[in-house]
């Protein structure tokens, strides 16, 4: 009997010694749902249409869920800075966000498919173009020197004034 238990316990630790050296399989990511919740917050553009935001040009979104409004300050493809602001909507089923500029500026060109939204990143694809990526970091605010530039909110638009929602 004592060798049957020596026998069972040195097979117990040799699994559990086995069991630990082995490596961790590969780490599995839980995205969140797409809500206004989820989305609320400042939002640094990261990569757009597959390559790093270019230097010197940026885009920020300062998402509110309360109120479902942003304002959005960017630079790319653009001679100036601007900042823009207006409302958004998510529908919640299909994980698409759209919105609309204030002061009669119009619609943003696309609505987009939020995707891969974790509480640090997202991916926004646009739904009648999807090669049109943009990848977004989640950061604690807008720098001050950019929050504080002094642009138009309307006027002046630089190609669709929608490059980066």
């Amino acid at each position: 009997m004592k060798k049957i238990l020596k026998s069972v316990f040195a097979a117990l630790l040799a699994s559990v010694a086995l069991s630990s050296c082995t490596e961790d399989g590969p780490e599995t990511v839980s995205y969140l749902p797409v809500t206004a919740n989820n989305i609320s917050g400042t939002w640094q553009l990261s990569e757009w249409l597959g390559k790093p935001v270019p230097a010197g040009s940026y885009v920020y979104m300062d998402i509110v869920r309360r109120d479902t409004e942003f304002t959005l300050y960017y630079n790319l493809e653009t001679f100036s800075p601007y900042v823009r602001t207006g409302i958004y909507s998510v529908d919640e089923e299909t994980g698409v966000i759209s919105g609309r500029y204030d002061h009669y500026a119009g619609d943003w060109t696309h609505s987009y498919t939020v995707s891969e939204l974790t509480r640090d990143r997202m991916v926004w694809t646009a739904v009648d173009d999807p090669q049109d990526v943009s990848v977004y970091v989640r950061v604690d605010s807008v720098p001050e020197d950019i929050k504080g530039t002094d642009t138009p909110d309307e006027g002046g638009d630089a190609g669709s004034g929608d490059t980066a929602e």
